[in-house]
């Protein structure tokens, strides 16, 4: 499960909803009996229910939204931030597009996903990378450098304060996988 999630969700001064893409390999009653509010959605509703997330984001009204896959991004994000006043947090784990090119991708592919990657870096509102070597790469995008952060995996207690701020409130929606089943070798 997210270390960040789980420790913004013991703190008074977030509501935290995950939206959370079920594949079968989480334990649904250990994530029920955490400090937050999970949907449960299966791959295709996950990735093609727009409607769906949409409605949930409504019903809660998130201050923030945060996704990690630039895929999703640009797929559902446009509908949404048309239907409440939020802003995009883009955790990104690694650039996609080199992910795709050490695997010898076509050049055709790799080019549509360093595309997509980008626009999804422009439209985010802040970003959140592991490491400096992961921020300099996305300034060489030319990102403004104001707008990313470097978040370590590990969050401490005495960060999860000055995290995410807001004028309106505290709500964060995740739109995430809480675990991936692939990472735990």
């Amino acid at each position: 499960m997210s270390n960040l999630v789980k420790i913004l969700s013991k703190s008074k001064y977030f509501n935290i909803i995950v939206i959370h893409c079920y594949r079968g390999w989480s334990d649904i009653k250990k994530i029920s009996e955490e400090n937050f509010t999970t949907y449960f959605l299966s791959p295709d509703d996950y990735y093609n229910n727009i409607d769906l997330i949409s409605n949930i984001c409504k019903i809660h009204n998130p201050d923030f939204i945060q996704m990690q896959d630039a895929e999703l991004i640009m797929k559902i994000w446009y509908k949404i931030s048309n239907l409440i006043k939020t802003k995009l947090i883009y955790n990104i784990h690694f650039i996609s597009a080199d992910f795709s090119n050490d695997y010898n991708e076509s050049s055709k592919k790799y080019n549509l996903r360093l595309k997509l990657e980008k626009h999804a870096l422009n439209i985010a509102d802040w970003i959140l990378v592991l490491t400096p070597e992961d921020k300099n790469k996305i300034l060489s995008f030319w990102i403004n450098a104001n707008k990313i952060s470097v978040v370590p995996v590990v969050i401490y207690e005495k960060e999860r304060k000055n995290l995410f701020k807001s004028k309106r409130g505290k709500n964060l929606l995740f739109l995430w996988n809480l675990f991936f089943k692939p990472n735990e070798d």
